[in-house]
This record gives C-alpha cells, structure tokens and sequence, in this order.
C-alpha cells in the first residue's frame, strides 16, 4: 500500500498516466499495476467487436449512398456540409501520400475516419441524407438515439486507440450498445462474434479493488444538444476524446483541451493567449474567470452566439486549431 512503483511503471507508462490508476485503487500500488494490465486486456479485447461494428456501419452507409446517387464516389454529389468535404479532402490526401495511383472509390471509403460516418448521421443531416436514404440501414430505429450511441462509442474506441484508461466506463453499458447497434447491421456477425468475444469473461473476472466504483453514465449540467453539435463537428477528428471539465464536458484532441459545453452555457474555448485581447475586442467572446482568476488561454462564448451553425464551428475550428499546435499529452 503506498509503495514506490517499479522502475518499469515510469520508464513505459509514464507516472501522469500511472497516476489514475493509483488514484482509482486509493493509492494501493500493487492494485493499480493490476488494474492497468486489466485496462490493456479489456481494452485490446474491446478492438474486435469494435471493429466489426466499425466496418458493418461504413460499409451499409457506403452502399446505400451509392445506390442513392448512382455512383460509387457518392461523395461528390451528396449535400455534405463544409466540415464533410473537408474530411473527404483529407481522406483523400492521406491517400496520396500513401499510394502512387489514382485514387479508387474504396480506397476513399477505408480512409474515411469512423467519426465521419457517424457524422453522417447527425442533426444537420437529418433531410438530406437520414430521411431520402440512411433511414433504410436501420429501419424503424430513431436517428437521434442511433447518433447518441454511435458517438458514445466511438468515444470508448478513441480512448482505447489513444491507450487511455477505460475501467472507469460502465462498461458493461458499452458493450451492450456495440451488440445492439451491431445487431442491428448485421445479426450474422453477432452469432460469429459471441463465441470469439473476450469482454464479458474479462468483466466477470475484474479482480483489481478500486477505491471508486466505475462511474455510471448520467446526466449533468452542461447542454446535451449543444455537445452533440460540438461532437458532430470533431468526431471526424481521430485524436478526439470526451472528458468530464469545469463541470461540464470537454473535448480534447491529442489530450488537449479544444472545447467545452459549459455547465454554466455556452462554452469554453481554447484560445492562443496572443490573440486574446483582438478576439475580445473583435467578437462576441468573453474573459473566462474561474476561482477569480482569468484564464489567459481560454474564452467564453454564450447560447446566443452559437445557435447559428456556422457561429458554433467557428469556434470550435478556432479551439481545435491551437489544441492540435500543443504538445501531445
């Protein structure tokens, strides 16, 4: 109990990310080793139902938009917004570093990020693609619930990609929504999938003690429409995570802090501390004060400046921007 960790836990993992392990288990060194070898084996077992569930949904959406517009390459004649053509550039970029050839219409569609399927179907797709075609894939469900659960593991698949701790999800609730949206993609795949899935034995077995149960998904204080806008605009993004901030929920790139829905409305914006006295001046933003001091490097922006698209992603544009300049967390 309180012991110094081994050489090996600082020199691998590093003491930041030991540090919520220890946390986790009240301090207990020995538990939190355990409890960190546990995090990598329920996480690497995560990866197969995620991954079939991954491609089941990009390639059902791929199909169907073919088949709606009449060509492979759907892309260049679907209503998708700015931040779609902008991911579909980027996809195609990575392609042409990656291969000497002309681009294939498949190649477009493996490169596509899965937060960009999911995109698809968002609010602001909801006339344009949900209603004339992508209601098909999943017949009588509801587009909003579909999009919530969607987001909520691509979410978990993001923090297991970037080897961020996952024991403290209600995992359970997460595998449950991979198997229903899965189910209802393909049940074929489900019945070859059970046997091979390593989760629920991993669950069963969880052993570490943990000075805090695992924390159950619940409400808070922050607006729930306005962070779904914020994560249909990032969720093509495959360095985001979701993490609980200033009593609302944030939104981070490569560990950094981009945005926040606010518990207070509005969000929070992270700013380069430079420009902070042009935006001022400039915009609609706000100083951002916590416990009486000013935070430099982030701005207040509130519910009546955002309702507007284009007013939320700018901003949220202008805070990704400068997380993707920091270092790595």
């Amino acid at each position: 109990m309180g012991a110094e960790p081994p050489a090996w836990v600082s020199a691998v993992l590093s003491t930041p990310r030991f540090t919520p392990y220890l946390v986790a288990t009240g301090g207990d060194t020995e538990a939190a080793i355990e409890l960190e070898w546990w995090n990598l084996e329920v996480a690497a077992a995560f990866v197969v139902p995620l991954n079939r569930l991954e491609l089941a949904l990009r390639n059902a959406l791929h199909r169907t938009l073919a088949t709606t517009f009449s060509r492979s390459d759907w892309w260049r004649s679907a209503p998708l917004d700015n931040n779609g053509k902008r991911k579909v550039a980027e996809a195609k970029r990575q392609l042409a570093q990656l291969q000497q050839r002309p681009e294939a219409a498949d190649d477009v569609v493996a490169q596509l990020t899965f937060g960009f399927w999911i995109s698809l179907m968002s609010g602001r797709y909801h006339r344009t693609l949900w209603v004339p075609a992508l209601h098909r894939v999943f017949p009588g469900a509801a587009r909003r619930a579909l999009h919530q659960d969607f987001s909520n593991v691509v979410v978990l698949r993001n923090r297991i990609m970037h080897h961020e701790p996952i024991h403290h999800r209600h995992l359970e609730a997460d595998h449950a929504t991979v198997y229903r949206l899965l189910t209802l993609l393909s049940p074929a795949v489900v019945t070859e999938l059970v046997p091979r899935d390593r989760v629920p034995g991993l669950l069963v077995r969880r052993t570490p003690p943990m000075s805090v149960a695992p924390r159950s998904v619940r409400r808070v204080a922050y607006d729930d429409e306005l962070a779904e806008r914020i994560r249909d605009l990032l969720l093509g993004d495959p360095d985001l995570t979701e993490q609980k901030m200033f009593g609302g929920l944030a939104f981070l790139l490569r560990g950094n802090m981009a945005v926040c829905a606010s518990r207070e409305g509005g969000i929070l914006v992270r700013i380069d501390p430079s420009e902070r006295e042009r935006l001022l001046e400039s915009t609609a933003a706000f100083p951002t004060v916590m416990g009486g001091r000013t935070m430099k490097g982030f701005l207040r922006v509130e519910p009546d400046d955002l309702r507007a698209d284009a007013q939320l992603a700018a901003w949220v544009e202008r805070g990704a921007a400068h997380a993707r300049t920091l270092p790595p967390k």
